[in-house]
């Protein structure tokens, strides 16, 4: 692995294992590491620095979020990654998550939260708020299965469902007045939204509302579901 600071950890549909770190991304086939790079003749040129967020496409590819580069793909097919950052904004992305038709939402930190066709490579400003002033920092995102798109960001969680119209919802934290970091989103087999913040908070959102599970202390950064239906 090129750096050991490890910003996330994703697997394709393939099973092939992805690491993203502060100095380039690679690929684990359960036997070596194999760099997954930009085209060019310098390694400063090939590579994609940092990443901070990825995410498997049904179609096989995975969506990559750089600090620097925006937003790219590696396609299978190809065996090439390829830039998606055109029309697309000029910030670090923290958070990516496919919908069920396709389009990927990208978070940003400072530059709010996109909905991006990779059809027609189109990208779409939406307006993320909490209280009625804009929040443009997106920590985290997850496509629920019912369609519901979850955005946590730096003041609390907002939810998008899938008949919406495109209008989105603060999701209130309780006892958290003042909002609170929510840096990790994770869907159970049950359908339940859990969430993770940065004062170390594990919350469910069940019924509509979040209901706090258990203080933790130290900044929850990550939350996946087993095989055997435990939360890690």
């Amino acid at each position: 692995v090129p750096q050991n600071s490890v910003p996330a950890i994703a697997q394709d549909r393939a099973g092939f294992m992805w690491i993203a770190t502060s100095k380039g991304l690679t690929r684990y086939d359960g036997y070596r590491l194999r760099p997954i790079e930009l085209a060019g003749d310098t390694t400063a040129k090939r590579s994609l620095g940092w990443v901070r967020a990825l995410a498997p496409a049904a179609d096989g590819r995975m969506w990559i979020g750089t600090e620097f580069q925006g937003l790219v793909a590696y396609d299978p097919e190809q065996d090439r990654v390829e830039s998606h950052a055109e029309g697309g904004p000029q910030a670090p992305i923290r958070a990516l998550a496919e919908g069920r038709d396709g389009a990927v939402w990208v978070g940003t930190m400072g530059r709010g939260l996109y909905r991006y066709e990779p059809g027609a490579g189109r990208f779409q400003a939406q307006a993320l708020a909490w209280r009625g002033e804009p929040e443009a920092r997106v920590l985290a995102l997850r496509v629920g299965a019912d369609g519901t798109v979850w955005a946590g960001h730096w003041r609390g969680l907002a939810r998008r469902n899938a008949d919406a119209n495109g209008a989105w919802q603060d999701v209130p934290l309780p006892g958290l007045p003042d909002g609170m970091p929510v840096l990790a989103l994770a869907e159970d087999r049950g359908g339940r939204i859990w969430l993770g913040t940065q004062d170390g908070r594990l919350g469910v959102v069940e019924q509509g509302q979040v209901r706090w599970v258990q203080a933790l202390g130290p900044p929850i950064q990550a939350l996946a579901e087993a095989a055997d239906g435990r939360l890690w």
